[in-house]
């Protein structure tokens, strides 16, 4: 009995072009295990030579999207432009229409999605790759300003009784950034070698509040940060390191200004004549208005 259906040559051909991805309802990307035919073969199909069985009529798709065409499916593939991927994609073209006629956006469809997939995996490696050389230059300039402060000898453009600080600031650092980056130089320098690599790859940010752990955690809670996304990375540390409670700070106004905290949103310090701004909103007037509107 004579074969039906696209070659086995024509087969790796199109799962090839198609990065051997389903090309069709998918915003990342899925592996492709079937071919699906633009114009169907029709019942009983059709021999691999037939134009209907070459790679212009053909794409990579998944089983469920497989499904969705005839026979057993009532989805409608009008139209099928490719090029190849890796190939620049002006030109290329895919259209599919719902049961109701309804063209499928491309947003939905792999077809389009997987270039903007291939850039944004272009921009993200460029952009690990700026954010790493950021680190490694901030953690240069806080090996520099620690050594200011420890030899204690200003640079030539500066004063000559400036101290580290003064050297700080005359190159845009504030006083609290530059004894941060004192801080995080030391807590470096006095590491083991796994310590201080680990430490490479994440802010100075980071590394100040990584201060306080045990040696032999340090390594394994560094790479959180270098390897996990951030919220995941803060949410084990501080699910692991709980920091002390942090209180809300309100206004109080008694003619002078000052400030004081409380636990809660709903706390309020409530003294006759006292005008207190609360969550952002302020409540205004005497004692008795206040605990009227605290109700």
């Amino acid at each position: 009995m004579p074969t039906t259906g696209p070659s086995e040559k024509t087969r790796r051909e199109v799962f090839a072009r198609d990065n051997v991805d389903c090309q069709f309802w998918h915003r990342e990307p899925v592996e492709a295990t079937k071919i699906s035919h633009m114009i169907h073969q029709g019942p009983g199909g059709l021999p691999p030579e037939h134009e209907l069985n070459q790679p212009g009529n053909l794409a990579s798709s998944c089983s469920e999207c497989h499904r969705r065409f005839p026979p057993n499916g009532r989805w409608r593939w009008r139209q099928f432009e490719p090029i190849g991927f890796g190939v620049d994609h002006v030109g290329q073209r895919m259209v599919i229409e719902s049961p109701s006629g309804k063209v499928v956006p491309k947003r939905d469809l792999w077809f389009y999605n997987r270039w903007r997939w291939k850039e944004s995996e272009a921009k993200y490696l460029e952009l690990e790759n700026w954010i790493a050389k950021e680190h490694s230059a901030a953690w240069k300039a806080a090996e520099l300003i620690a050594w200011f402060k420890d030899h204690g000898i200003a640079h030539a453009a500066v004063s000559e009784a400036a101290d580290y600080l003064d050297v700080a600031a005359d190159v845009g650092l504030s006083s609290g950034e530059a004894k941060k980056r004192k801080r995080v130089a030391g807590f470096r320098g006095g590491l083991a070698v796994p310590g201080q690599n680990a430490l490479d790859r994440v802010s100075l940010d980071v590394a100040d509040r990584l201060r306080k752990i045990p040696d032999d955690e340090l390594v394994a809670v560094a790479g959180w940060f270098a390897d996990l996304p951030p919220a995941e990375a803060w949410s084990r540390f501080n699910e692991k390191y709980p920091g002390p409670e942090k209180r809300k700070t309100y206004r109080i106004f008694t003619g002078a200004f000052r400030e004081e905290s409380a636990a809660e949103d709903d706390a309020i310090i409530t003294k006759k004549g006292e005008v207190v701004v609360k969550g952002g909103s302020v409540i205004r007037g005497p004692r008795e208005e206040i605990e009227k509107e605290a109700e």
